[in-house]
């Protein structure tokens, strides 16, 4: 649930949230 949420975030935001989220 909380991949989906920081994807969704990613998706909302450019920047990154976590260091492991830049691997998209």
């Amino acid at each position: 649930g909380l991949l989906k949420l920081k994807h969704a975030a990613m998706a909302d935001d450019i920047r990154p949230i976590d260091p492991t989220c830049t691997c998209m």
